[in-house]
């Protein structure tokens, strides 16, 4: 994971506490949230725009909570923006990613992988 580009998106305890944890590892950490945590930025996370976030991480991990406004968040569009190498993590709502668009875009190798704990 050294020298690789993370970002979280959601960056509440969950999120800063992942975070720490890429930053461990030698990882560059991009976040994106509707509200910036004081807490984040005196860790160093660099806030970005979400599709800044997403062309320019490696690994993508979701930490937000499932509202209207998060809803398939990750969708046909976002997913297009990720890198080809890029891997999605989802630890928070199954409703977070569309699982139709998500498929597609594993089949069609536009993204490397992802990791679900959640449906």
């Amino acid at each position: 994971m050294y020298g690789k580009t993370v970002g979280i998106v959601g960056t509440g305890k969950i999120g800063r506490c992942a975070a720490a944890i890429y930053k461990g590892m030698g990882c560059r950490v991009l976040a994106f949230d509707v509200k910036q945590s004081p807490e984040a930025v005196g860790m160093g996370l660099e806030y970005v725009p979400l599709p800044t976030l997403l062309r320019e991480s490696q690994v993508v991990s979701l930490h937000c909570p499932l509202a209207e406004a998060t809803y398939h968040l990750v969708n046909a569009d976002t997913l297009a923006l990720m890198r080809r190498d890029a891997v999605l993590i989802n630890v928070s709502r199954g409703g977070l990613v569309d699982t139709a668009a998500l498929l597609d875009a594993l089949d069609n190798r536009r993204i490397a992988a992802v990791g679900l704990d959640v449906y």
